[in-house]
């Protein structure tokens, strides 16, 4: 299995995105049978857009399948979009991630005993 860091890098120059517009998926957790409705999925989906000037974009998101929740479908968590024009494309991701990490870990401290 590929790590997380590596299939991130790789999006921008994936073959799969010359074939289809679908979104990209990695799975990060699974539990169940791979057949049939058994099986409970983590996944991390990365979609490309374009801007009106062509000028690719990235977004992530982290979704859950498999499980018996009301908004099954709709993603638990999404990024800001990042630009595959920019010479690092992924900071902004990085940055959003440590920026939330941040701010849920200080929620837990300060948050009454």
């Amino acid at each position: 299995m590929m790590d997380i860091w590596s299939w991130i890098c790789e999006l921008p120059n994936s073959e799969d995105w010359a074939e289809s517009d679908s979104p990209l998926i990695i799975t990060l957790a699974s539990v169940g049978k791979m057949q049939g409705d058994s099986c409970r999925l983590i996944q991390l989906r990365a979609e490309r857009t374009f801007q009106s000037d062509s000028q690719a974009l990235l977004t992530f998101d982290i979704c859950f399948e498999g499980f018996q929740l009301s908004d099954a479908q709709k993603p638990f968590w999404a990024s800001e979009a990042c630009h595959l024009s920019s010479e690092q494309p992924f900071l902004p991701l990085v940055h959003q991630l440590l920026q939330e990490i941040s701010t849920v870990h200080l929620r837990c401290l300060t948050a009454p005993a």
